[in-house]
C-alpha cells in the first residue's frame, strides 16, 4: 500500500503574513488545493505534516479533508531529514494499524459462514494469501484490476503491489491527479519486472529537472530515519540517482513552487 504524505513545512518567504501553503489561490489556500489532488490519488491514506508554528491553521484550513495530521518539531530544518522522520513514523503507525484492521476483517469474513448457504460445513471465503515480505498484500477485489484500462481503477489496484511513500510539497500546488497515477504505475512496474532490483526510489523529470512528487519504497525508510537530522533531503536524494527510477513527465506543474511573490504573482495568473 501507499501512502501519501503532504510536506508542509517550508514556512519561508512569508507573503502577506502567510508561508507559502497557506497563499489563497482563487476560493482555497495553495495547501487545500493539494490536498483535493492528493485525495483522489491512488493512497490508502493521506497524512500532512505540517511546522508547528501553523500545524493549527493547517488543521484549519482542512477541516472536512479526509487527511491525518501530525506536527513537526519547531526545530526541524525545513526540508530536512528532521522534518520528514516523524511524518514517516507516523505513516508507518498508520500502516501498522491499517494492517491490524485488515488482519481483523479477514479473520472475521474467514470464520463466518457464506449468509446464503445452509451448509454450516462450507469451506469459509478465501482471503487474500500474503505474498513476498516487504510487499504489499492487494486485496482480491483490487488484484484483478492491475491492467484495467482506466488510469485511475489500474492506479489504485497498483498501490497496492508494492508498500511505499509517495513524498508531496505543500507549496506546489499545481500537481495533477494524472501524475500520481503515472508514478505508481511506473514504480509498481519497476518492481513487477525486476523483484528485488527495483529501485527504491521514483522521481518526477520534466525536461531534465527533478521535481515532486517523489515516490520511495516503505524498505528505505530504516536508511532515511539513520541519517543526521540537518540533513537536507533533496540534497541526498541527488546522491541516489542510481538507485532513482526517472520518470518523465509532460506536466511542467511538477516545478511550479510558491518560492517568492514573483512566483505567488505568475502562478496565479496561471491559475
Amino acid at each position: 500500500m501507499i501512502i501519501a504524505l503532504i510536506l508542509a513545512d517550508k514556512v519561508l518567504p512569508t507573503i502577506d503574513a502567510l508561508p507559502p501553503f497557506l497563499l489563497p489561490l482563487g476560493n482555497e489556500s495553495a495547501l487545500e488545493r493539494v490536498a483535493r489532488v492528493v485525495l483522489r490519488g491512488p493512497f490508502g491514506g493521506t497524512i500532512v505534516a505540517a511546522d508547528s508554528a501553523h500545524a493549527d491553521d493547517v488543521k484549519e484550513a482542512l477541516t472536512g479533508f479526509a487527511v491525518r495530521h501530525v506536527a513537526l518539531p519547531n526545530t526541524a530544518r525545513p526540508g530536512s531529514i528532521g522534518a520528514l522522520t516523524p511524518a514517516l513514523a507516523f505513516a508507518e503507525d498508520f500502516r501498522t494499524r491499517w494492517e491490524r484492521a485488515m488482519a481483523a476483517a479477514n479473520a472475521r469474513f474467514k470464520d463466518e459462514p457464506d449468509d446464503d448457504s445452509d451448509d454450516e460445513s462450507e469451506a469459509p471465503r478465501p482471503v487474500a494469501k500474503k505474498s513476498n515480505p516487504g510487499k504489499a498484500d492487494a486485496p482480491q477485489d483490487w488484484g484483478r484490476h492491475s491492467k484495467n484500462a482506466d488510469v485511475k481503477v489500474r492506479g489504485l489496484a497498483r498501490s497496492f503491489e508494492r508498500d511505499g511513500v509517495m513524498l508531496f510539497r505543500a507549496e506546489r500546488p499545481l500537481i495533477r491527479p494524472e501524475l500520481q497515477a503515472q508514478l505508481v504505475e511506473a514504480f509498481a512496474r519497476e518492481s513487477s519486472d525486476k523483484r528485488d532490483q527495483a529501485r527504491p526510489f521514483a522521481q518526477a523529470v520534466h525536461q531534465g529537472v527533478r521535481a515532486y512528487p517523489v515516490l520511495f519504497d516503505r524498505a528505505i525508510i530504516p536508511e532515511i530515519n539513520a541519517l543526521p537530522p540537518e540533513t537536507v533531503f533533496d540534497d541526498w536524494l541527488l546522491h541516489q540517482l542510481k538507485r532513482t527510477q526517472d520518470v518523465h513527465v509532460q506536466d511542467a506543474g511538477t516545478l511550479e513552487s510558491l518560492s517568492s511573490e514573483a512566483e505567488y504573482e505568475r502562478i496565479q495568473e496561471m491559475l
